[in-house]
């Protein structure tokens, strides 16, 4: 019987798979001299594709350009990542925690910058960032406690959780429009930040959980008609901040958990019905608030989402089916409240009050909300208006009864309760325009 010999075909095979294989990966150094006359080492790794990949730094010192190509032995190389053998990065922490390094120009061609690549760079006050960047990985700046300004370029479409935060004394920073997502802690805590400038025309769609926290000096923010979500603890205890406008659009839009927790400096919140969900505690501890506008879309309002503001009255269009307990609860001034055609649940002392008289205007005619307990608890004297017709529906409804210390069941013409804007023609608007201008209470209204 004819034995096969099995050692040369294995032989053979390896020979193949060696020589179909690109060459191993080898390291290099380049030597570079500092401003100050000393040497700095950069160690780059040769890929089996032709391109190397910056490996790690040493020595550098003072201001540092980062090439996109370098030559080795006469053969030009272009600089490129380890984790995206695609792209041209600045590798995984190449400079991190180096102290000696005051700025950076990273040079056209370099597509992304890796995780922790700069971090904790505590004396970096400058960055140049090409053209052509397209990412900024997490932790990237990481506790880069110089950076005063940051330009994001156009042409970078993310940028990773906690690439800037911790930067304590950065101020201002510009984003492109270009940019689709910022990442969650972002910018946290990043105390001194005054100024967030996104360009006009921008493809933001998220802003991840945490992203601006703590940004105390933060003043105001727009949030692009392009945003679907603005994720938890966003922007909570940005206590300076005054404005927050978002802008209308046919994007639909979370408001998540707290994500405006405790911005003490808001006196106005508007909400544009491209907002379906407003999170628990979204602007709990908003404290001097006194106006609210919930537009027509929005559909539920978490717990304790509108907690402890100093409001006098707020409309609930009939678009929002559901207000979660303790939503407006501790809002003392609050004496008039309108539910419009199609709140059907309102939650567990949802509008808890400080015994202060209270005016109830029910437009409700195609269903009568379900309340929770309490719900209107702890007012003085409270008058019911409901539409014509429905007087008896409301006042037998052992639900609302059964709360409500009722001292009078009224007609109302539907619309009584909710103030009302209108475009310069007359025509009525479903909620106030956020831009140009329109007729509210007799008076034009000018919107810049």
């Amino acid at each position: 019987m004819k034995r096969t010999s099995y050692k040369f075909y294995f032989v053979v095979g390896l020979l193949l798979t060696l020589i179909s294989c690109p060459a191993l990966a080898e390291d290099v150094e380049q030597k570079f001299t500092n401003a100050d006359g000393s040497e700095a080492t950069w160690t780059y790794t040769i890929k089996g594709n032709g391109n190397v990949s910056l490996k790690s730094v040493s020595g550098a010192k003072g201001a540092v350009t980062i090439p996109a190509t370098i030559t080795v032995d006469g053969t030009d190389y272009s600089v490129e990542g380890t984790v995206d053998l695609d792209v041209k990065s600045v590798d995984y922490g190449v400079f991190q925690s180096n102290c000696d390094i005051t700025e950076v120009t990273i040079e056209e061609g370099i597509t992304s910058i890796g995780i922790s690549a700069f971090q904790n760079c505590t004396n970096l006050e400058k960055v140049t960032f090409p053209k052509t960047l397209t990412k900024i990985s997490s932790n990237a700046f990481l506790q880069c406690s110089a950076l005063k300004t940051i330009v994001i370029p156009e042409g970078v479409k993310s940028i990773g959780s906690a690439a800037f935060k911790q930067c304590k004394k950065l101020e201002t920073v510009t984003l492109p429009a270009s940019l689709e997502t910022i990442g969650s802690e972002c910018f946290q805590w990043d105390e001194k930040l005054k100024s967030v400038t996104i360009t006009e025309g921008s493809k933001l769609s998220v802003i991840g959980d945490y992203a601006f926290e703590q940004c105390k000096a933060l003043t105001s923010i727009t949030i692009p008609g392009s945003v679907s979500r603005i994720g938890q603890c966003a922007f909570q205890w940005c206590s300076g901040l005054l404005t927050l406008t978002i802008e209308d659009s046919k994007t639909s839009m979370e408001i998540e958990d707290k994500a405006f927790l405790q911005c003490t400096g808001l006196t106005s919140i508007e909400i544009p019905g491209r907002v379906k969900t407003i999170g628990n505690d979204a602007f709990d501890y908003c404290y001097n608030v006194t106006e609210i506008t919930i537009g027509d879309g929005v559909e539920s309002i978490g717990d304790k989402a509108f907690s402890q503001s100093k409001i006098t009255e707020i409309y609930i269009p009939g678009s929002v089916k559901t207000i979660g307990s303790n939503a407006f609860e501790f809002s003392s001034s609050l004496n008039k409240i309108t539910l419009g055609d199609g709140v059907e649940n309102i939650g567990n002392s949802a509008f808890k009050g400080h015994g202060n008289d209270l005016e109830l205007i029910c437009e409700g005619t195609t269903t009568i909300p379900s309340l929770g307990d309490n719900s209107f608890n702890n007012y003085g004297n409270v008058s019911i208006k409901v539409p014509a017709g429905y007087e008896d529906k409301y006042s037998t409804d052992k639900g609302w009864t059964g709360q409500l210390e009722v001292t009078a069941v009224e007609q109302i013409r539907i619309d009584e309760g909710r103030k009302a804007y209108f475009d310069l023609q007359g025509r009525r608007l479903a909620s106030r325009p956020t831009k140009g201008m329109y007729i509210s209470e007799g008076k034009i209204v000018v919107v810049k």
